[in-house]
């Protein structure tokens, strides 16, 4: 079993983008096509309110949404070699999906609730109000506090879409599962975050023509990094 390791986590993503970035950007732009409708619908709203510009804006950003699912779900399977083809755009449509993650999305949302609050509003009070330097300092470190709990509970969430894109888990069997899979690998998980961040940033640079490397390489790293965190829990 291959252990977990960052650089062999994004050598190997790299690997497999070869041969298939034409099914990826075919689902991304389809899937920009959809939002290019919700916000030609959002300005036409706003001109003239009407109940069917709102309604057909909303429907494209839930269809967009929706493919995103499908391209997340194209990335895990391409990093565990499987065979992938444009027809799987319609695998995020799937109801039983489009529930499972609604719900996911609300759990986190609840879940990263507190971690905002002690990140934020230590700030709020230190900017309106009147305190003492002590107090605003005592405040500040709570802030950071709250930011570093924030991310660190964000990286622990990080693949719980994927098990339900890839298993079907049910949304709490999937935030278990990634706490679980997760655990011991928030150091290597904020590295890749900040290696893909460079990577996004130079092929946007000479004319965003790295993109049409970088934009699979993202996806199919996200399934790769679920792939390894998988195995790796199983050893």
């Amino acid at each position: 079993m291959e252990n977990f390791t960052l650089f062999d986590t994004i050598k190997i993503a790299w690997e497999k983008v070869k041969g298939t970035k034409g099914i990826f950007w075919g689902i991304f732009l389809i899937m920009f096509l959809f939002d290019i409708i919700n916000g030609i619908m959002g300005s036409l709203n706003k001109e003239s309110y009407s109940f069917t510009y709102a309604f057909i804006g909303l429907i494209a950003q839930l269809i967009g949404t929706f493919i995103s699912f499908s391209l997340l779900y194209l990335g895990i399977q391409r990093a565990f070699n499987r065979p992938i083809a444009f027809s799987l755009i319609k695998y995020g449509l799937q109801f039983s999906i489009i529930i499972r993650m609604i719900g996911l999305f609300i759990l986190q949302y609840l879940i990263m609730i507190p971690f905002l609050f002690l990140f934020i509003a230590p700030i709020f009070a230190v900017m309106k109000l009147d305190l003492s330097t002590a107090l605003s300092v005592v405040l500040i470190l709570v802030s950071i506090i709250g930011f570093v709990l924030a991310v660190y509970v964000m990286i622990r969430l990080a693949v719980a879409n994927a098990f339900i894109l890839d298993q079907k888990y049910n949304p709490i069997k999937a935030l278990k599962s990634s706490f679980r899979v997760t655990k011991s690998h928030v150091l290597e998980l904020i590295g890749i975050a900040f290696i893909n961040f460079l990577i996004l940033l130079i092929s946007a640079i000479p004319l965003g023509i790295g993109l049409i490397w970088s934009f699979p390489y993202l996806v199919i790293n996200f399934g790769e990094i679920y792939k390894k965190l998988v195995e790796n829990a199983r050893t």
